[in-house]
Protein backbone atom coordinates (compact mmCIF):
# COMPACT_ATOMS: atom_id res chain seq x y z
CA UNK A 1 0.00 0.00 0.00
CA UNK A 2 1.51 3.49 -1.08
CA UNK A 3 1.60 6.14 1.76
CA UNK A 4 2.27 9.40 0.67
CA UNK A 5 4.97 11.23 3.31
CA UNK A 6 2.76 14.87 2.69
CA UNK A 7 -0.45 12.70 4.07
CA UNK A 8 1.62 11.32 6.74
CA UNK A 9 0.17 13.11 10.39
CA UNK A 10 2.46 14.88 12.29
CA UNK A 11 3.20 13.24 16.19
CA UNK A 12 5.81 15.45 17.63
CA UNK A 13 6.00 19.41 16.63
CA UNK A 14 8.17 21.06 18.77
CA UNK A 15 10.45 24.10 17.40
CA UNK A 16 13.20 22.85 15.99
CA UNK A 17 11.96 19.02 15.61
CA UNK A 18 9.09 17.37 13.50
CA UNK A 19 8.23 13.59 13.50
CA UNK A 20 5.63 12.30 11.04
CA UNK A 21 4.31 8.78 11.15
CA UNK A 22 4.65 6.96 7.93
CA UNK A 23 3.29 4.02 8.32
CA UNK A 24 2.30 1.41 11.24
CA UNK A 25 1.16 -1.85 11.12
CA UNK A 26 1.16 -4.93 13.65
CA UNK A 27 4.87 -4.77 13.22
CA UNK A 28 6.40 -2.04 12.95
CA UNK A 29 5.47 1.62 13.43
CA UNK A 30 7.52 3.48 10.88
CA UNK A 31 8.40 7.39 12.01
CA UNK A 32 10.64 10.33 9.82
CA UNK A 33 12.09 12.39 12.38
CA UNK A 34 13.50 16.03 11.00
CA UNK A 35 15.67 18.14 13.69
CA UNK A 36 17.12 21.50 12.22
CA UNK A 37 20.61 22.51 12.87
CA UNK A 38 20.58 23.16 16.91
CA UNK A 39 17.80 21.58 17.43
CA UNK A 40 17.54 17.96 20.40
CA UNK A 41 15.45 15.36 21.56
CA UNK A 42 15.87 15.89 25.25
CA UNK A 43 16.69 12.13 26.76
CA UNK A 44 14.10 9.95 27.17
CA UNK A 45 12.83 6.35 27.46
CA UNK A 46 10.42 4.04 24.94
CA UNK A 47 8.82 0.59 25.85
CA UNK A 48 9.71 -0.91 22.24
CA UNK A 49 12.87 -1.07 20.24
CA UNK A 50 14.15 1.27 17.65
CA UNK A 51 16.07 1.24 14.88
CA UNK A 52 17.62 4.82 13.63
CA UNK A 53 18.81 5.27 10.15
CA UNK A 54 20.41 9.05 9.37
CA UNK A 55 19.08 9.48 6.21
CA UNK A 56 20.74 12.99 5.77
CA UNK A 57 22.96 15.49 8.39
CA UNK A 58 24.35 14.80 11.31
CA UNK A 59 24.13 15.22 14.89
CA UNK A 60 24.89 12.90 18.20
CA UNK A 61 23.00 10.59 20.18
CA UNK A 62 23.34 10.10 23.80
CA UNK A 63 22.19 6.52 24.84
CA UNK A 64 22.31 5.47 28.64
CA UNK A 65 24.79 8.36 29.03
CA UNK A 66 27.30 7.51 26.23
CA UNK A 67 27.41 9.67 23.47
CA UNK A 68 27.85 9.04 19.91
CA UNK A 69 28.16 10.32 16.57
CA UNK A 70 25.87 10.00 13.67
CA UNK A 71 26.41 10.99 10.32
CA UNK A 72 24.53 10.18 6.79
CA UNK A 73 24.17 6.41 6.66
CA UNK A 74 24.53 5.61 9.93
CA UNK A 75 22.22 2.92 11.67
CA UNK A 76 21.79 2.85 15.75
CA UNK A 77 19.65 0.13 17.28
CA UNK A 78 18.22 0.55 21.10
CA UNK A 79 16.88 -1.85 23.19
CA UNK A 80 13.43 -0.67 25.10
CA UNK A 81 13.63 1.42 28.08
CA UNK A 82 16.89 2.64 27.69
CA UNK A 83 17.51 6.51 27.87
CA UNK A 84 18.29 8.12 24.44
CA UNK A 85 18.61 11.83 23.13
CA UNK A 86 19.33 13.20 20.03
CA UNK A 87 20.97 16.26 19.00
CA UNK A 88 21.75 17.96 15.21
CA UNK A 89 25.28 19.26 15.88
CA UNK A 90 25.18 19.95 12.06
CA UNK A 91 24.72 23.26 9.37
CA UNK A 92 21.88 20.95 7.64
CA UNK A 93 18.71 19.55 8.55
CA UNK A 94 19.18 15.83 10.09
CA UNK A 95 16.65 13.88 9.17
CA UNK A 96 16.16 10.11 10.39
CA UNK A 97 13.83 6.77 9.16
CA UNK A 98 13.11 5.18 12.64
CA UNK A 99 11.47 1.53 12.79
CA UNK A 100 9.42 0.82 16.14
CA UNK A 101 9.28 -2.39 16.91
Amino acid sequence: MLKKFNDAPVILDEEKVTGKRLSKDKYATYVHISIKPGGEIAPHKVPFDATFYVASGQGKATVNGETFSLTKGDVIHIVPNVERGWKNTGSEEAEFLVIQH
